[in-house]
């Protein structure tokens, strides 16, 4: 009798064993990675793991990259802010900077040493950093060495190479006028007509003290029929942070106006440093006569 209930315990126990892993198979309980909230990888700009990778006491991870360059710090600030992170504060100290963000509910913090090169992410506990499909190294392939027969060598003339032109990078500037349309195109006296704009400062840690736009118009085929129109504008905008325009006034009357173009040429942080584009990427609405 005792015999029996084991074997009819061990039945059930099987049977339990297998429904359990069919549900797991099947996706019918969530991934115990899917617990954690994803914060932004610094591997996703540098395309490599980080160099060490530690569990702190407080359930927090540290992950420290090595050799990371200021072109990189750039790309990983555009990078974070295209991501949806906020910067809650930071400090640029030394060539040290050091931030601590917000993503979600989560603060992470992040820090730059541009003297060493090294950056170092620290991600709270109950998250963890993005995947990151990287690159797999491909083995070198194995070079058989086959001993060439002794000649004598003929003095051949040899070839001036020449020299390859070095590319100029081109200077971009972090402040950008956004895709969205105007917020404003409107009579601003007796014979002028204005237009206003979003504007939207991309640098993770400096503020915008004043910038130049620039603008011209175009009649109904797209033929340029202004000249360039510069105009200063005063106006403190924060990292991350977005601005209307006061009034870009428009050259022409408003019956030859079809198409505007704007763009940012310059722009002076608070700290009182300066970018400049000579060739800005202009942006276009359509004005409608109808």
């Amino acid at each position: 009798m005792r015999r029996r209930r084991y074997l009819t315990a061990l039945c059930a126990v099987v049977l339990m064993l297998s429904v359990l892993t069919d549900c797991i198979a099947g996706g019918l309980f969530p991934s115990f990675s899917d617990l954690f909230t994803q914060l932004p990888s610094l591997s996703a700009v540098v395309r490599r793991a980080p160099d060490t990778e530690n569990k702190l006491d407080d359930g927090s991870t540290r992950v420290t990259y090595k050799g990371v360059t200021q072109a990189d710090f750039d790309s990983f600030s555009r990078y974070i802010g295209q991501y949806g992170c906020e910067v809650v504060s930071y400090t640029n100290q030394n060539g040290v900077f050091k931030a601590e963000l917000r993503y979600s509910d989560a603060v992470f913090t992040f820090e730059y040493d541009s003297a060493g090169g090294q950056a170092v992410l620290v991600y709270p506990a109950g998250t963890s950093q993005e995947v990151v499909e990287l690159p797999t190294a491909t083995p070198a392939p194995t070079v058989s060495i086959t001993r060439a027969p002794t000649r004598t060598p003929t003095a051949t003339p040899r070839k001036t190479a020449t020299p390859r032109p070095t590319a100029t990078p081109k200077k971009g500037i972090h402040m950008e006028v956004l895709d969205t349309d105007a917020t404003g195109y409107h009579r601003i006296s007796s014979k002028r007509m204005g237009i206003q704009v979003k504007v939207k400062n991309n640098h993770p840690y400096k503020t915008v003290r004043d910038y130049v736009m620039v603008s011209y118009t175009c009649g109904e085929f797209n033929d340029r029929n202004s000249a360039d129109n510069e105009i200063r504008f005063v106006k403190e905008v924060k990292p991350y942070e977005t601005a209307e325009t006061p009034d870009i006034p428009l050259l022409n009357k408003h019956e030859d106006i079809y198409y505007i173009y704007i763009a940012i040429k310059s722009v002076r942080y608070t700290d009182g440093t300066t970018e400049t584009d000579d060739d800005p990427e202009f942006h276009v609405w359509t004005v409608n006569h109808r």
